[in-house]
């Protein structure tokens, strides 16, 4: 499988001059150079600028978590967990494939997690029992290193196994 290229217009103003300065110090096609580029600088400006995809606009939970508060036996309000103010969040998946697995996982909430933050959702969070967090306005992006072998090979499993719901 030959991989995508980027038009030429990727390769113009701040992302070409990146792509020109790693290019002689790396193996990596300059295409995605460009995308690990694009992908932190607009993790780095935040929820701000946003791209429409539809009607909709796109921007974890821990990392970027809201402060939170409980009440004591006698009724006073403290501080449970301080959370962050940065709410931006860059996430390098080192094996793609592995965190594709954990979507199958039983209970496993992750895929529901990175679509709601996708889909521009102003407030994130986990529904566990002892330990829920949530995060408001947080701005996450991901950058995930595979193979083109490997995540065809785990896409065509995952077809396989979901065509009963999906009607792929």
């Amino acid at each position: 499988m030959k991989p995508p290229t980027a038009r030429p217009e990727v390769f113009t103003g701040l992302c070409g001059r990146v792509v020109d300065l790693f290019d002689p110090h790396t193996e990596a096609d300059p295409a995605d150079v460009a995308s690990r580029f694009l992908v932190a600088f607009w993790n780095a400006a935040g929820r701000g600028p946003t791209i429409r995809i539809g009607a909709t606009p796109h921007q974890l939970i821990h990392a970027v978590r809201d402060r939170m508060e409980r009440t004591t036996a006698k009724d006073e309000t403290v501080v449970a967990d301080e959370g962050v103010n940065d709410k931006r969040l860059l996430v390098l998946e080192s094996e793609l494939r592995g965190a594709l697995k954990a979507f199958q996982w039983e209970g496993n909430i992750l895929s529901n997690v990175i679509r709601d933050a996708w889909e521009g959702k102003t407030i994130v969070r986990t529904i566990a029992k002892s330990t829920p967090t949530r995060a408001t306005d947080a701005h996450s992006s991901i950058i995930g290193h595979s193979t083109q072998e490997d995540l065809a090979a785990y896409l065509a499993t995952w077809k396989r196994r979901t065509a009963w719901v999906t009607g792929f």
